[in-house]
């Protein structure tokens, strides 16, 4: 009995340290950017954790990632969606391609991406997500006859898994957000 007992409180100690180590990265990569990040979230009004959970699904805090499709960065933004966002845009004057290995350039224009998906969507955070994985235009196509997210017309299941991959996390840090009394 004390055997079992032992390993029991071994493996419970040993399950918190490696969530503790978990949380402990995710949040210290989180620290890196959380100036870009809340800076962003506030310029587009886009709540902080959804711009959090979209960066740990697309690159998990690697600002150097590339998709075998192209897209670049911690916000994982393809270069001619980063061209049409700094279209008029006099900020981004001298923009070119690498700027997106930058992470505050590319929080922000990911962000201010993602502001449009949202308004194009009436601010169905999971049509956003959406079209911010497979494409504005994919999107469209599935909900031609709905402004409502259904799961069973999204056609591509990267696209299925990816939105509730951003979902999950962006759950769980709002729970711990409001379990930890942060505002």
């Amino acid at each position: 009995m004390k055997k079992l007992l032992i390993s029991i409180l071994s493996l419970i100690i040993i399950l918190l340290l490696v969530v503790t180590f978990y949380c402990y990265n995710n949040y210290k990569n989180y620290l890196k950017y959380s100036t870009f990040i809340n800076n962003s979230a506030v310029e587009y009004n886009i709540d902080s954790l959804l711009i959090v959970s979209i960066i740990k699904a697309e690159s998990d805090f690697n600002p150097e990632a590339v998709s075998k499709k192209g897209a670049i960065g911690l916000m994982q933004i393809m270069p001619a969606t980063a061209r049409d966002m700094v279209n008029n845009n006099l900020k981004y004057e001298t923009f070119k391609t690498s700027d997106l290995y930058n992470p505050q350039i590319n929080i922000d224009l990911g962000t201010e991406y993602l502001q449009f998906l949202l308004k194009s969507f009436n601010n169905d955070v999971n049509l956003a997500l959406s079209a911010y994985n497979a494409g504005i235009g994919n999107v469209l196509k599935w909900n031609q006859d709905s402004k409502i997210y259904d799961e069973d017309k999204v056609l591509f299941k990267e696209t299925k898994k990816y939105v509730k991959k951003v979902n999950k996390t962006y759950k769980l840090l709002k729970k711990i957000k409001k379990y930890s009394g942060k505002k």
